[in-house]
């Protein structure tokens, strides 16, 4: 590997940065994947809300559960179908990608998480996909024992319990799933709805792809008024108005020590707010739980309050500036086709560093012959 640039996270904290600003995300369309099948547009596998009965033992079903696919997390193949099958306009697109790699890249200012992006040039597009580790570290799950009991099987791993938790908080939400009743489905994290939005960094467009949890309908009054209608007259008619709106659905350990407080507000709350921002989800649920994963209550967190809740433990800016420059970096120095460049991040956690590899392309020959002109197919 060739060392091509580094960004300092000194620089994107500095007061000095010029102001980066995120515009209002624009969905463009949507897709589904099962298993590897991929189902384009259409609202399959997206739910609705449901406010779940509480206490929800979020134990239920793990024995009988279905396992992530790890080697298709973030994989890149069902977006790239999508572009295609709908004939995206990618001619003035800098950056294409899963909404987690820009998790990581915004994210870096405040964590000591380490990832690894590889990048591919496509005419004047930059095509971001994550390099899978499996052993990153996890703040929620760093204030928690080492090893737990499961009270039926004895001794369990606990990230994989911490990751079932988080699934089956999603199922409980959006199936009516009770912790009253004997319904103790296996839960499938391998269904998934995505949505795919517009948004620019300045002047960057991007065009990301975000798992999307669920939806709500919330009723609206809309009134008829004009912008200058005589004040004396009689008042505007009313009418209710239906808007769906996304929802994310989160599990957090109860707060009862500072410990606990400190970790929600420094971790928790940033990932909260990085991945609903992004996509301008306006509301979180976020389920409570115990020790023994089982949650006592549900409260709702607006996402524009979360940077007002954390104090000096982090704040928004370096996180949109580490975004900007990172994708001006990679414009001006991945300027080759065919060739694969990497975004490194670790220790010691100072910069980012942006290099040239020996790997050959991921991006699959299909797509790079659509690409090339042929696109009506």
């Amino acid at each position: 590997m060739s060392l091509l640039a580094e960004l300092s996270l000194n620089s994107v904290k500095s007061a000095q940065h010029l102001p980066v600003s995120l515009s209002q995300p624009l969905q463009l369309g949507s897709f589904a994947t099962q298993g590897g099948e991929h189902f384009e547009g259409g609202t399959k596998f997206l739910r609705r809300f449901s406010q779940p009965d509480l206490p929800l033992d979020l134990n239920a079903g793990y024995e009988t559960r279905i396992t992530k696919n790890v080697d298709d997390d973030g994989d890149l193949r069902p977006f790239l179908r999508h572009l295609r099958e709908s004939h995206a306009d990618l001619s003035n697109i800098d950056v294409v990608s899963f909404r987690n790699n820009l998790n990581k890249i915004l994210s870096s200012p405040w964590s000591r998480n380490s990832w690894e992006i590889r990048i591919q040039r496509v005419k004047n597009t930059l095509f971001f996909d994550i390099v899978n580790e499996r052993n990153q570290t996890n703040k929620d799950h760093s204030s928690t024992q080492k090893s737990q009991t499961n009270p039926h099987n004895g001794p369990v791993d606990p990230a994989e319990r911490f990751t079932f938790w988080g699934y089956k908080f999603e199922e409980a939400c959006t199936k009516g799933t009770s912790s009253h009743s004997n319904d103790v489905r296996p839960v499938n994290p391998n269904d998934q709805f995505c949505a795919v939005f517009k948004i620019k960094f300045n002047d960057f467009r991007c065009l990301i792809a975000a798992e999307i949890d669920c939806f709500e309908v919330e009723t609206r009054i809309e009134r008829s008024q004009s912008a200058h209608a005589d004040p004396l007259a009689p008042p505007a008619k009313q009418r209710m108005v239906e808007v769906t709106r996304y929802l994310e659905l989160k599990t957090s350990k109860i707060i009862s020590t500072d410990r606990d407080d400190f970790v929600f507000k420094r971790y928790k709350l940033l990932s909260f707010w990085i991945q609903s921002y992004l996509v301008d989800t306006k509301t979180i649920v976020v389920g409570f739980r115990d020790e023994t994963g089982v949650v006592r209550r549900v409260e709702r967190l607006e996402v524009a309050r979360i940077p007002t809740l954390v104090g000096d433990l982090w704040n928004p800016r370096p996180c949109l500036n580490c975004g900007f420059d990172l994708i001006a970096m990679a414009k001006k120095f991945c300027d080759k086709e065919n060739i694969v460049y990497s975004f490194q991040y670790g220790a010691p956690f100072n910069s980012i560093r942006l290099t040239q590899t020996s790997l050959p392309p991921f991006l699959p020959p299909e797509f790079l012959h659509w690409m090339s002109g042929d696109n009506k197919s």
